[in-house]
């Protein structure tokens, strides 16, 4: 029977909240969108409805979805589509008590089926008193359950009914959260769309640049093909150079063998000279025909030297006759090229790209390393034709030996001397000495004779030094020369071999500078096409925009004669209400209508814009106005960016912050002269220092602003408040709110 008591209480409560789902609430969009036909996938719709427009709220399905009926069609929407009011939060509450039942419900139909199992499995006794036990248990439960609810139930009524207040400043809480959401739910639509349009952009530049790199891939593949035919041709071209310097190392070493049993024959014949001038000495008769001897020696010895001389004029005109001939196979090597590039057409293109990459590379270094080759080349031919025609002159010289053997010995003994001091300076220092000893000797012997004839003797000396010196630097500088130029041969030959080795890495770097280079073009080209789609843009707004502000001017003026005759009217109701009510001044009325007249008329409804534009991209129209005045330090500035409307509060001195968050959010609230209330809560980012306020206003606040000129006006920051009742402009909103172009909504 108790049991039955407090099911009865309960029911008495939540019937009426049962009732509240069934029934219907009228309300009103506060945005824009669409009517979903689905509540659990908003992607499908079946109507479209605009902000203002009326609906009816038929029930509350939870996670902020509702059913409504708009234009007779069912659908779904969030609550951020809907103005929010008290009937709509009875469904919500409805809607958390039906859940909550059918939670109990759920639970004591699970308790009752584990009862019936357990009931199954015992016996009748048991069975009795289990269920007596469950039913206790069950029933204490559910007084329990009964009586919290009932708390709760009459403490929300008895607050519902004590803080009716609360409950308003909650709904504009929700309105202002509903609002906020709406803004970032369009931010999200709008950063999405732009995303799409880059990720578009981004995929068409992907397509291209995969196009292009596929093109340079099959370009790549034919090129590599020619390219390993010329590897191949320059291997050869390399196994030919490699033999033919073989062939110069192996003619160096005969020639150093033969010099080597040359200077063992220069040797052995001055070992004979010293022991002959040894002997001579010894016989003093002897020493005069020693003399003329050493005479003739010295002349023979400057036969050689012109001889020489003369050999070396000989090959410096066989050598030019050689370059002649050279000149001439190059230029039928370079003929042959020609006619060969004439007959391959393919290896022409080769021969372009591999210049063009070249020219890309280094112009100067590839043209340096080629004319280094060519000579190189150059120099092995001519070497080798040189040293066909040295063979050819050591065997002419061998021959004429074989004829004259004591003419070929001193010849010989000449050169080796020559040769002898050219390779030591020291030893032809040791030979003066000695010669200076041996003068000296001599000078014991036969001072008087012996001094004119060494007079004479050291005058031909110093002669033939100067000339031997002269041999020997020239024969230095020919020898250094031959030293540069196997070092450099030795230096182009490590330079071939590690351009090979570096050949394949270059390759790929070259490939991946190419793919950067690409890629980095493509970048360009697609900043370079945005710089010129911004300047189109640019040059589009600026050209429209003298004529945008000559029709923003007549519409300016339009507007103005409007709503200064709407004023005027509204103003002129006013006052005749005015008369009615207070009879004691129906001398004084006139008067203060005309001045109130006068007044209206003297006020500017004119329009000054910071921005005043039409965005082509976004397709929406951008407004801001000056600041303008309304007391001694704050000035109002009104704000449109498509259909978001604002109003700036700039105050010169803190409040504290300009903040959104809800435990400290910032507000505005104007009071007109009808005791009427707009209030405007802060929605853009905390702001510090002097008060800088920045809120939303909605359509009715407009018809609110429009009815009544500015009383007063309240600012809270986060830290304090100001009210200014000083106001020099209080049909500011009359006659500005115009400037936001609201007819085009």
């Amino acid at each position: 029977m108790h049991k039955i008591i407090v099911l009865f209480i309960c029911s008495l409560f939540f019937v009426p909240y049962l009732n509240a789902q069934n029934k219907t609430v009228r309300t009103t969009f506060y945005q824009d969108g669409f009517l979903s036909k689905h509540h659990n996938d908003f992607s499908e719709t079946i109507a479209e409805f605009n902000q203002n427009d009326v609906c009816t709220v038929l029930e509350y399905l939870g996670k902020d979805i509702y059913k409504i009926r708009y234009k007779g069609k069912i659908g779904y929407v969030s609550v951020d589509d809907l103005e929010v009011n008290e009937s709509m939060m009875d469904l919500y509450y409805a809607f958390q008590d039906e859940a909550k039942q059918r939670a109990i419900e759920e639970r004591k139909q699970k308790e009752n089926n584990l009862a019936q199992d357990s009931e199954k499995k015992q016996d009748p006794i048991n069975k009795a008193n289990e269920q007596q036990r469950l039913a206790l248990l069950e029933k204490q439960r559910l007084d329990s359950i009964a009586k919290v609810e009932e708390q709760k139930r009459l403490a929300l009524i008895a607050q519902r009914k004590k803080d009716s207040l609360v409950k308003a400043k909650e709904i504009e809480r929700a309105e202002l959260l509903a609002q906020k959401r709406a803004d970032s739910i369009a931010e999200i639509k709008e950063q999405q769309r732009l995303a799409l349009l880059e990720k578009q952009r981004l995929d068409s530049i992907a397509k291209a640049e995969k196009q292009k790199r596929l093109a340079l891939i099959a370009q790549r593949k034919k090129d590599s093909l020619d390219k390993i035919k010329e590897i191949e041709r320059l291997k050869m071209l390399a196994q030919k150079r490699a033999d033919s310097i073989a062939e110069l190392k192996e003619q160096q070493r005969l020639a150093l063998l033969e010099k080597q049993r040359l200077d063992s024959i220069a040797k052995a014949e001055e070992q004979k000279r010293l022991a002959l001038i040894a002997q001579r000495k010894k016989d003093s008769l002897a020493k005069a025909k020693e003399i003329e001897r050493a005479e003739l020696l010295a002349q023979k010895r400057a036969d050689s030297i012109a001889e020489l001389k003369e050999q070396q004029r000989l090959a410096l005109l066989e050598k030019q006759r050689l370059d002649s001939i050279a000149k001439v196979e190059e230029q039928k090597r370079l003929a042959l090229i020609t006619q060969r590039k004439k007959d391959s057409l393919d290896k022409i293109k080769e021969i372009e790209r591999l210049k063009m990459l070249a020219q890309k590379r280094a112009d100067s270094i590839a043209e340096i390393k080629e004319q280094q080759r060519l000579a190189l080349l150059e120099k092995q031919r001519l070497d080798s034709i040189a040293k066909a025609e040295e063979q050819k002159r050591l065997a002419l010289i061998a021959q004429r030996k074989k004829d004259s053997l004591a003419k070929a010995k001193e010849i010989e003994r000449a050169e080796l001397l020559a040769q002898k001091r050219a390779d030591s300076i020291a030893e032809i220092k040791e030979q003066q000495r000695l010669a200076l000893l041996e003068k000296q000797r001599l000078d014991s012997i036969a001072k008087a004779e012996e001094q004119k004839r060494l007079a004479l003797i050291a005058q031909r000396k110093k002669d033939s030094l100067d000339k031997i010196k002269e041999i020997e630097r020239l024969k230095m500088l020919a020898q250094k020369r031959a030293d540069s130029i196997a070092k450099i041969e030795e230096i182009v030959r490590k330079a071939i071999m590690a351009q090979r080795k570096r050949d394949s890495i270059a390759r790929i770097k070259e490939q991946q500078r190419l793919a950067l280079l690409e890629k980095q073009r493509l970048d360009s080209i697609a900043k370079a096409e945005e710089q010129k789609r911004l300047a189109l843009i640019a040059q589009r707004k600026k050209d429209s925009l003298a004529e945008i502000e000559a029709q923003q001017k007549k519409l300016q003026e339009l507007k103005s004669k409007a709503y200064l005759a709407k004023a005027k009217a509204e103003r002129h109701a006013q006052l005749e209400m005015e008369a009615n009510s207070k009879t004691t001044n129906e001398v004084t009325t006139p008067v203060a209508t005309t001045k109130a007249t006068s007044k209206a008329s003297d006020r500017s409804t004119s329009c000054n814009y910071l921005i005043n534009e039409y965005d082509d991209f976004y397709k929406i129209k951008n407004i801001q106005t000056e600041p303008y005045s309304l007391s001694k330090n704050l000035n109002i500035e009104l704000y449109r960016h498509g259909k978001k409307l604002n109003v700036f509060f700039n105050l010169s001195e803190s409040l504290g912050c300009a903040s959104y968050m809800s435990h400290n959010r910032s507000s505005v609230k104007v009071r007109l002269e009808n005791n009427q209330t707009v209030s405007f809560y802060h929605s853009w980012g905390v702001e510090c220092g002097n008060f800088a306020f920045k809120g939303r206003i909605s359509t009715s606040q407009i018809n609110q602003l429009l009815s009544s000129p500015i009383k007063s006006i309240l600012l809270r920051g986060t830290k304090s408040s100001t009210e200014i009742t000083d106001i020099s402009d209080k049909y500011f909103f009359i006659d500005k709110l115009h400037c936001l172009e609201l007819e085009s909504f």
